[in-house]
């Protein structure tokens, strides 16, 4: 069994992702509602480049705040961010998919649809992040 220091780290680390995951989904919210209003794009390029937005935004915030993670220079910080797109590349086309799959065939509105996919995003996120890419 794991000493109790290390349960306390990992109870800290898992409420700083947490925190980070509202963060993050008010940043791809925020910037949806903010398109949505401003353009007249179809609604699927506007979830699109709040996702992306969203994801660069959690990479920072995973790196140095979550995880705290350091990179020796800058080719060790480039196949991090690369290995956290990729790592991020399945959830990205699970929450654009399925908006796209809520919003054109269930006929869902846009912001109830991001929502419902957001839990099962910000599991699945959590995982490959603490598996994969901050270990």
């Amino acid at each position: 069994m794991p000493e109790p220091g290390r349960w306390n780290e990992r109870l800290r680390r898992l409420g700083r992702y947490l925190w980070a995951g509202v963060l993050t989904t008010l940043v791809s919210f925020g910037l949806l509602c903010l398109l949505e209003s401003l353009t007249a794009w179809d609604e699927n390029i506007n979830n699109s480049l709040s996702v992306f937005c969203a994801v660069t935004f959690a990479y920072v915030v995973n790196k140095s705040y979550v995880f705290r993670s350091s990179c020796c220079g800058f080719r060790e910080l480039f196949r991090q961010f690369c290995a956290f797109y990729a790592a991020r590349g399945v959830t990205i086309l699970l929450e654009i998919g399925g908006v796209w799959l809520l919003t054109r065939v269930w006929l869902m509105p846009v912001l109830t649809a991001k929502l419902v996919l957001n839990a099962l995003v910000l599991l699945l996120n959590y995982l490959f992040s603490r598996q994969v890419i901050f270990r």
